[in-house]
C-alpha cells in the first residue's frame, strides 16, 4: 500500500535525517569506557574536599550547640512563667477559656419528655408561627 506502481518518488525522501558518520559508534563506545574506569568520588568526597564547605559545616554546628547551651542554661535559671500547675489540670488561662456556660433547660427546643421541663410539649413562648392556637384567635 505504501510502494506507488506509476514510477512517481515520495514527496518527502529528500528530507530524511544524515547518516551518522563513520566511526562515530566505536568513538562513543570507547569513551564511555574510559569513563567508567576513572573512579568518581562521591559528593561527599567533594565535600570534605572543598574548604569552604567545611568551614560552612563546621561553622553551622558550633552555632547550633552553642544555641543550644544558651537555651538549656536560660531556661534552667529562670522560674516557670505563671506559677506552677499540677499535672491533669488547666491552667487558670486554659479554664477561663474552656469553661462552658451553664445550660438553659427552658430555652431547648422540643425534644419530647427529654427537653427537661417534663411537659411533653414545646414551651408556651417558644410556639411555632402559625400554630393552631394563632389560627383560632384570627377568625
Amino acid at each position: 500500500m505504501n510502494k506507488r506502481t506509476n514510477g512517481a518518488s515520495a514527496p518527502l525522501t529528500g528530507l530524511r535525517p544524515p547518516l551518522p558518520p563513520p566511526g562515530l559508534k566505536e568513538a562513543v563506545l570507547k569513551a564511555a569506557g574510559e569513563a567508567m574506569a576513572r573512579p568518581v568520588p562521591d559528593r561527599w568526597t567533594l565535600l570534605w574536599r572543598h574548604p569552604a564547605a567545611r568551614a560552612a559545616w563546621a561553622l553551622t554546628t558550633t552555632l547550633l550547640l552553642l544555641g543550644h547551651l544558651f537555651v538549656q542554661l536560660r531556661a534552667s535559671s529562670a522560674p516557670p512563667a505563671g506559677g506552677t500547675f499540677r499535672a491533669g489540670e488547666p491552667g487558670p488561662e486554659l479554664a477561663e477559656i474552656a469553661s462552658l456556660p451553664r445550660i438553659n433547660t427552658e430555652l431547648l427546643p422540643f425534644f419530647g419528655n427529654s427537653a427537661g421541663n417534663g411537659r411533653g410539649s414545646a414551651p408556651e413562648n417558644h410556639a411555632p408561627k402559625g400554630s393552631a392556637k394563632e389560627k383560632e384567635t384570627r377568625s
